[in-house]
């Protein structure tokens, strides 16, 4: 997963993912969000999430933070099918939730796949 805060572009510091996550330290002192990465993903029956997290704060400015889901890199489950799901929480609840089947790239040829449209933007307005 990747959020692209306030119309940050790709590479910038303003792109939250895996590598470069931010933290809850950060985020609660000057505003944004920070990702939580859980599990390896290694395996047969391989498990991981990404959490991005956008704390409330009065330091979160106006504006659009934009949320791409890309598959990439299937390892040693090349060639397969995989369920990604999606999970969306507000106010402790969850509301919205998308599953996925993807058929990854075969072994000889290691390409990504973008889910277009697999996660809603959020859209923040300070009041």
């Amino acid at each position: 997963m990747r959020a692209r805060e306030y119309g940050a572009s790709v590479g910038s510091t303003g792109e939250i993912w895996q590598e470069n996550a931010g933290s809850f330290r950060t985020a609660r002192r000057s505003g944004g969000g920070y990702m939580t990465i859980l599990g390896t993903g290694e395996g047969e029956r391989a498990v991981r999430a990404e959490v991005y997290t956008l704390p409330r704060s009065n330091r979160n400015k106006n504006g659009l933070i934009e949320l791409t889901l890309e598959v990439a890199d299937p390892g040693s489950a090349c060639g397969s099918d995989v369920i990604v799901s999606s999970l969306r929480t507000e106010d402790a609840q969850i509301s919205l939730e998308r599953d996925f089947q993807v058929r990854l790239a075969e072994c000889n040829n290691p390409t990504s796949v973008v889910l277009r449209d697999a996660l809603r933007d959020i859209r923040v307005s300070r009041r």
